[in-house]
């Protein structure tokens, strides 16, 4: 059965409306302005990451799509004769994931799924599709973002887990944030359970830039849409051709970094906040960091986090990798 499943710690949307301002207060009024990236991910932006997704530009997808395209005998091999629940944050269209569980129906391994995403019209999306594609499927779709309660995990119905963190999703924290939220989903997992991670790699720099800076502008019209939400559920005031779109490969950090950039002094009222913020001109808004690792920094964070590295799948080029870690 295939169904949308309201749990605890699920969004709600009082409780999203309140955080969204929160932050949105909180992140303007620093003097180094920013925005949480997550918000970007309404209906629109979600719909604007699937065309990046399909940029000539933008590899991350690609990549990671040859890789499970070729791993089918690895699953296969790996979760042999074992009954799987497969959970997913930040699932989006789901269209890589959709490879692996034909590679498990192929290889006869019993699972169900459980997509997590914080767009609900993703999830809506994507349980629709799997209707059509896995008829005897057994899956609940969950609304919530990477917060949530884990320890559901914990009492899944028998079987072991695999958690999946796919696309560039890790890339949004710093290496702090992403040992402490891998430490969460360690805590949540039994012994032998699996996590099943995306890497975008270290490579050079005018790759990179161009995958966050594509020759039709969606990159912009994506992270644009942070301040198109602010005007639409919070009453804000922004013109979005009053700020321009910047995202640079910075080397010490070793991440992209995306800015909007404010082109004139202005004054921006928010009214559901009763509060106006001055920008500068020349002022930015930090709207994303996308991280990238080598091996190194891969082997640190899995040992920080508690887990074993069992594999890593990479594409042809070695551009991405897909890490597979165990709770031993």
């Amino acid at each position: 059965m295939i169904t949308k499943k309201t749990i605890n710690n699920t969004i709600d949307n009082k409780q999203f409306l309140k955080d969204f301002k929160n932050d949105v207060l909180k992140g303007l009024s620093n003097s180094n302005k920013s925005l949480p990236c997550k918000y970007i991910y309404d209906e629109e932006g979600s719909k604007l990451f699937k065309k990046i997704t399909k940029l000539p530009e933008y590899y991350v997808t690609r990549s990671e799509f040859q890789i499970f395209s070729e791993s089918g005998d690895f699953f296969g091999n790996l979760l042999k004769n074992l009954t799987c629940n497969i959970v997913e944050f930040g699932v989006g269209d789901g269209q890589k994931t959709r490879i692996l569980l034909k590679h498990l129906t192929q290889n006869k391994i019993v699972f169900r799924y459980y997509p997590i995403d914080i767009s609900s019209s993703a999830i809506d999306d994507l349980i629709n599709s799997l209707k059509r594609d896995f008829k005897n499927l057994d899956s609940n779709g969950l609304v919530a973002d990477y917060s949530c309660d884990l320890t559901c995990l914990r009492n899944m119905k028998t079987g072991t887990n695999l958690v999946l963190f796919l696309g560039s999703n890790i890339g949004n924290m710093n290496f702090n944030q992403s040992i402490s939220f891998l430490r969460r989903i360690r805590e949540s997992l039994n012994l032998g359970d699996y996590l099943l991670i995306g890497f975008d790699l270290k490579k050079d720099a005018t790759t990179l830039q161009n995958a966050y800076n594509d020759s039709q502008g969606i990159s912009e019209k994506f992270n644009k849409n942070l301040l198109n939400r602010i005007n639409k559920e919070l009453g804000g005031n922004f013109d979005l051709n009053l700020f321009s779109y910047l995202s640079i490969y910075d080397t010490k950090e070793g991440a992209i970094v995306s800015k909007l950039i404010s082109k004139k002094q202005q004054i921006i009222k928010i009214s559901s906040l009763n509060k106006v913020f001055s920008f500068a001109k020349g002022e930015a808004i930090h709207t994303e960091s996308s991280y990238k690792y080598n091996q190194n920094d891969i082997k640190y964070l899995a040992k920080e986090s508690g887990f074993s590295i069992i594999e890593n799948l990479f594409d042809k080029q070695h551009f991405f990798t897909n890490s597979i870690w165990q709770l031993k």
